[in-house]
């Protein structure tokens, strides 16, 4: 039996993540959650995800601060809403979604940063 890719996702609106993770789920992916960064890094070595989608604003970290503490331990997709000049100068190690986006357009960044991570691979 294949098991299914480990998705965490680092949210602090419990609204969005719980429509993130209906998304994901449908799509046949298993869902971790975290709902501040610190919770992130405790998850990620318990689960060892394949993913992680988070949010860029969060209450204890910005996105890529919290992406240089975890390091290249999985792809990343960036969610966000804040002001693209806010990002300017700013690298990211992972795609990037800017807030609102639709369903499609998660799962396609999804699929794509698998699809990154399986070339890196081969």
């Amino acid at each position: 039996m294949k098991t299914r890719p480990k998705i965490l996702v680092v949210e602090d609106d419990p609204y969005i993540a719980q429509i993130y993770t209906e998304i994901l789920e449908d799509q046949d992916f298993d869902v971790i959650l975290a709902e501040h960064g610190t919770l992130a890094l405790k998850l990620i070595s318990k689960h060892s995800p394949e993913l992680i989608v988070m949010d860029f604003m969060l209450p204890d970290y910005t996105g890529d601060q919290l992406a240089e503490k975890i390091g290249d331990v999985c792809p990343f997709v960036f969610v966000s809403g804040v002001e693209e000049h806010f990002l300017r100068g700013r690298e990211f190690n992972g795609l990037f979604l800017n807030k609102p986006f639709s369903s499609q357009d998660l799962v396609k960044a999804v699929n794509e940063s698998f699809q990154s991570q399986n070339k890196g691979q081969a």
